[in-house]
């Protein structure tokens, strides 16, 4: 994915900086609260979600064995 620039005009640059704002506001209030600091920092909501997805992308096989093997288990 690609990040958008910014818009030339005044008009869309408060338009684009409100919706900016919207977005990290709905990525903050839909992780659990000790995820935050991981997030809080960062400037745009793209990469609030790159860290969320390196925090919680599993590229380790046997990683993901192990959870596929918990969610057989599970019983409902």
């Amino acid at each position: 994915m690609e990040e958008v620039a910014d818009p030339e005009e005044e008009e869309a640059k408060g338009k684009y900086r409100k919706n900016l704002i919207r977005a990290k506001r709905i990525i903050a209030d839909s992780i659990k609260d000790h995820l935050i600091p991981h997030v809080s920092s960062l400037k745009t909501p793209k990469e609030m979600f790159d860290a969320l997805s390196r925090l919680y992308e599993g590229r380790n096989i046997n990683r993901k064995m192990a959870l596929r093997t918990q969610l057989k288990n599970v019983k409902m």
